[in-house]
């Protein structure tokens, strides 16, 4: 079932920063600091968001083939839910 309201402002960027910016943070300037992730892969603006979708999508996200688990690597971890929303967030474009 779809959530209409899956946008950035009203769910995306509370998950990203749940999730993905204690390391994916332009914030974080020591691969230490970031535990190893690529030093662009910056995931605290909807713009850089939506320029990795496919990507983020490959690593965290759910959807109909699957979901999918690599990241993020330590918890806290998103649940199977969240990563479907993630999935319908991404699909859609990453709305404001």
């Amino acid at each position: 079932m779809a959530h209409p309201t899956i946008t950035y402002s009203g769910w995306g960027q509370a998950f990203f920063a749940s999730y993905c910016t204690r390391c994916h943070s332009s914030t974080l300037t020591t691969s230490d600091d970031r535990n190893g992730a690529t030093p662009h892969a910056n995931w605290d603006d909807l713009p850089t968001i939506r320029s990795y979708t496919k990507e983020i999508d490959s690593f965290a996200a759910g959807g109909p083939n699957g979901i999918n688990h690599i990241m993020p690597p330590s918890d806290p971890r998103p649940s199977d839910d969240e990563r479907i929303m993630l999935g319908e967030f991404l699909a859609c474009g990453a709305p404001d």
